[in-house]
């Protein structure tokens, strides 16, 4: 299968992208224009495609040849209308020009970001509680919010098979420090609350888990949570 991974070059999409294929796909992966990727090492297997989702050029090509989507990208930084409008204005274009094409299979990365965890009790499971309201829970979990909804309706409309992950607290070499589970002071880790049991995966895990989807039909229409084996 040829799949386009847009986002490719982030965090998470590198390792989905050595999922991909270590599985045996192709990969399209889409950059910003003036990313470096000299140092990714990508072989034969993965087409650079450079292109910003948020304008410019037509999105259209990007799909030609092209049998599923996973969508990694979305805007992380700046002031919430930047990281609000870069993700959805982004995710909105790129769904116009998949449905303009043959491609049908779409996986999209969410987050946990998105649940309305003042409602949430001992456990989380894949249908846990959603806010009427996004917006206290910051820019990002509104954008993220939104996105799924963009891409649920896009699914309903254009026929669309759609799998949506939630990852938690995505980590690894290179991104271990992360505010759920304390701060770094110096060398030492200062963890607040040692019972909690943090939605944690790792990169690697993560990055499986789009490539455990996107091939089985069974995950259509369905939204997972990806931790490692905690409970939250």
């Amino acid at each position: 299968m040829k799949v386009l991974v847009t986002g490719a070059n982030g965090f998470l999409g590198r390792e989905v992208v050595a999922a991909l294929v270590a599985d045996g796909h192709a990969v399209r992966a889409l950059v910003r224009p003036a990313t470096d990727v000299a140092r990714l090492g990508w072989g034969p297997a993965v087409e650079v495609v450079r292109a910003d989702l948020r304008g410019g050029s037509r999105l259209e090509p990007l799909f030609e040849g092209v049998e599923a989507c996973v969508h990694l990208a979305t805007q992380m930084s700046g002031d919430d209308f930047t990281i609000l409008s870069g993700t959805l204005l982004g995710t909105e274009r790129l769904l116009a020009a998949m449905a303009t094409s043959r491609a049908k299979r779409l996986v999209l990365c969410s987050s946990f970001s998105v649940f309305e965890w003042s409602a949430v009790g001992s456990t989380l499971d894949d249908d846990g509680p959603l806010p009427a309201d996004p917006w206290p829970g910051g820019a990002y979990a509104a954008a993220k919010h939104w996105q799924e909804r963009l891409a649920r309706r896009a699914a309903e409309a254009h026929r669309l098979e759609l799998t949506v992950l939630r990852p938690g607290f995505v980590w690894g070499r290179g991104n271990d420090d992360l505010a759920c589970i304390g701060q770094r002071l110096g060398r030492l880790q200062l963890v607040f609350g040692p019972l909690r049991a943090p939605p944690l995966t790792h990169v690697a895990n993560c990055a499986d888990a789009f490539r455990f989807v996107l091939t089985r039909a069974e995950s259509v229409g369905k939204t997972y949570n990806v931790v490692d084996g905690m409970r939250v």
